[in-house]
């Protein structure tokens, strides 16, 4: 697909038993485009570009430029973008971004991969907002390759509220009320509520239902668990309440949503 800036040559999920079968690992290649992927689960696959080896991890970005080389030991299964252009602010962009990016928040870049494939292009205005899509994109990724966070506070208070990010990711299921949150940053709950939403432009509570919400969105889409056991594994506290919020925020039941989803995915 021809854009002003840029030619998208694929784009969707990639499954490598799906491609190689049974195979353990790639011939070494020249990458000849802009490959962009980014990793939801962890597997025991790695990839290697100019022979640096990285890890295929639940949260990993990797970003492969022209003219690298690169292998992969298989399987694995990733979300990806392969791209190509001339523009030399797009060229900038993408050759200083590292090839190897580990986030532990990865919402907004899965949310961005989503977007580009919940659109069927078929016409003008799918197209802009397609464009606008890969551009959002672009733009998450030198978010997240810059993430040093620009706070004026505390370096003690940074890293708690770091940890409570990085718990909240990992303890979906948990009891995430802001006493709970509070108490595992060792702050006081009103306290830990302003400094989280100051830092983060987003309260305690908001932040921890979009991050049920987009597991929820991953594991509809990449799974066949039945739907009470996501509610379960996100934290609702029935599967009634999970449909109500899941609706209120995608706009689908959770049911409509994996439909969806998989009649997208490009395998």
């Amino acid at each position: 697909m021809l854009f002003p800036e840029f030619e998208i040559t694929e784009y969707g999920l990639f499954d490598s038993k799906i491609k190689f079968g049974e195979l353990r690992a790639t011939k070494k290649r020249t990458v000849k485009e802009y490959e962009i992927e980014l990793y939801t689960t962890d597997f025991s696959g790695e990839t290697c570009i100019d022979d640096k080896s990285y890890k295929l991890k639940s949260g990993t970005l990797i970003c492969a430029k022209p003219g690298q080389t690169r292998n992969s030991v298989l399987p694995f299964r990733c979300y990806y973008l392969h791209l190509k252009t001339e523009n030399p602010r797009f060229r900038s962009l993408l050759d200083n971004l590292p090839n190897h990016i580990k986030t532990n928040d990865y919402s907004k870049l899965f949310e961005s991969f989503m977007s580009l494939m919940k659109i069927n292009i078929n016409n003008d205005r799918k197209i802009l907002l397609f464009e606008s899509c890969i551009l959002q994109l672009l733009y998450t990724i030198s978010s997240v390759s810059n993430s040093a966070y620009d706070l004026k506070a505390n370096k003690s208070h940074i890293k708690e509220l770091l940890k409570v990010k990085k718990y909240i990711k990992e303890n979906l299921s948990s009891d995430l009320s802001l006493k709970a949150l509070s108490q595992t940053a060792n702050l006081s709950p009103i306290y830990f509520h302003n400094l989280f939403t100051q830092y983060f432009k987003i309260t305690p509570n908001e932040y921890v239902s979009t991050q049920r919400i987009s597991y929820a969105k991953m594991l509809l889409s990449n799974t066949e668990k039945p739907i009470i056991d996501i509610s379960n594994i996100c934290g609702f506290s029935s599967q009634s309440y999970f449909n109500y919020n899941f609706k209120k925020s995608v706009g689908q039941s959770p049911l409509q949503y994996r439909k969806a989803m998989q009649s997208r995915m490009i395998l």
